[in-house]
């Protein structure tokens, strides 16, 4: 949530670096064949900025999950997944890459819908787990 709860949803990345590292910038190994031949072979991902609508479910099911568990959210939490939670009540329909991370133009794709609906349910069902 610490990466998440600053700034627009929008941003909200696919991945991020560990301990803050920035390990995104990706990079082609031209001298490598890959497993099988199947080049090109990247060290990196491009996909911090990628439109991918999964992850906002990748969250919130975090979440849901930790509350499942026992852990309370404080009010500020709360303030974050509602600010997320509006966010992909307006975007769930725009196109994106999903998580096959297409390099091409963005899609409608049916597994990003799921996944917008699967972040509803899980917010749905925390607040009335929590009540």
């Amino acid at each position: 949530m610490s990466h998440c709860s600053q700034g627009d949803p929008a941003d909200i990345q696919p991945l991020y670096g560990l301990h803050d590292h920035d390990y995104h910038q990706e990079h082609i190994l031209d001298h490598l064949s890959g497993y099988r031949n199947s080049t090109p072979v990247r060290i990196g991902n491009a996909a911090v900025e990628q439109q991918q609508l999964d992850v906002y479910d990748e969250l919130i099911q975090g979440i849901y999950e930790t509350m499942r568990y026992g852990e309370t959210l404080s009010e500020d939490d709360w303030d974050v997944m509602r600010v997320i939670i509006n966010y992909v009540c307006e975007a769930w329909q725009e196109p994106d890459v999903g998580i096959w991370e297409l390099r091409d133009d963005p899609q409608q794709l049916v597994h990003s819908k799921i996944m917008c609906w699967v972040a509803l349910d899980r917010v749905i069902n925390s607040i009335i787990s929590s009540r």
